[in-house]
């Protein structure tokens, strides 16, 4: 059914004519100045009206009045993307916010695509995590691009919390050590090292021992490398080694740090272990041995051959 809204209709129909030329009312050229408020207020009122698909469309061509006027269009598109959203067409409402940060971006105000991706990441939190996730993604490479990763941690933060709500654990680990490394640059070493371990829970919740390995290898040459983060990680490598489901959860629920990790990774870390123990057993075992075996790519845990075990080979053993 059709909503109407006649004062809606009348500001379009005027804005219309005004950005067509006329000789009788003496206009050469359309009147983009006059037509983008009218475009816009009548925008909000299909808005208000729960008229979705005529809202869009009169947000919509008032932003690109705005383009044509110099400029950005931005906020419009915005709000393209928040009817969008709340007539739960979700990836219509992520073109739109995607649309916005191009348009400010375009306009030389790339912080206000950056803001603008962040908002609409919030936007879908709750309804689309994966499309959420993916605006938060695209706000974290142009901070990182801008070299102000400082000013977007929480959105860093939150790309990892929206993958791991969305169920991607590997795609959250990723994140996680995306957001290592801008803590790092940050000089936030705290945070840095938790997101370091929830980088290894994650890829062990995604059941890959050797990406697992690999974040722990990372994270034990990084600058400022060390805490009880890194010992945690350390013990549950070990634990996943032994091959025993009851060492891996006797080493989270004995290490408090697993409890002080945000962006899902607290949850992904009691949650394990996920898959195959014996498969991942083997990747871990093999991972930790082609390091070993390499020498200049790291040692095994507690400083010792991965054939032989160490001091977190012993306390896995004691878990048990």
């Amino acid at each position: 059914m059709e909503i109407i809204s006649p004062e809606a209709d009348a500001l379009v129909s005027k804005a219309e004519r005004l950005l067509r030329p006329s000789i009788l009312a003496f206009r050469f050229s359309a009147d983009l100045d006059a037509a983008a408020p009218l475009l816009e207020r009548a925008g909000y009122i299909y808005r208000s009206c729960q008229a979705s698909d005529k809202a869009i469309s009169a947000f919509e061509r008032a932003a690109g009045v705005q383009e044509k006027l110099g400029g950005s269009g931005g906020k419009l598109l915005e709000a393209c993307a928040e009817v969008a959203r709340s007539s739960g067409d979700f990836s219509r409402a992520a073109a739109y916010v995607d649309r916005a940060a191009d348009a400010y971006c375009s306009s030389g105000r790339v912080t206000a695509g950056a803001d603008a991706l962040s908002r609409g990441g919030r936007l879908l939190e709750g309804s689309d995590p994966l499309a959420s996730a993916h605006l938060y993604a695209r706000a974290c490479g142009i901070w990182e691009e801008e070299e102000k990763e400082a000013l977007g941690l929480d959105v860093f933060r939150a790309c990892a919390s929206a993958y791991v709500r969305a169920g991607r654990s590997r795609e959250g680990a990723q994140a996680l050590e995306r957001l290592a490394r801008a803590c790092s640059n940050a000089g936030s070493s705290n945070s840095m090292q938790k997101a370091q371990l929830g980088a290894v829970v994650a890829y062990l919740h995604a059941a890959d021992g050797v990406a697992a390995w690999g974040a722990f290898q990372a994270a034990s040459s990084s600058e400022g490398a060390g805490g009880e983060e890194l010992g945690a990680a350390e013990a549950l490598l070990m634990a996943y080694r032994s091959g025993s489901e009851d060492a891996v959860h006797a080493c989270v629920s004995s290490r408090a740090i697993f409890k002080l990790l945000d962006n899902g990774a607290a949850r992904l870390a009691f949650a394990l272990p996920v898959g195959d123990m014996a498969a991942m057993a083997g990747q871990v075992e093999a991972a930790m041995g082609v390091a070993s075996a390499g020498g200049g790519g790291g040692s095994a845990p507690g400083g010792g051959d991965a054939a032989g075990g160490g001091a977190e080979q012993e306390e896995a053993d004691e878990l048990l």
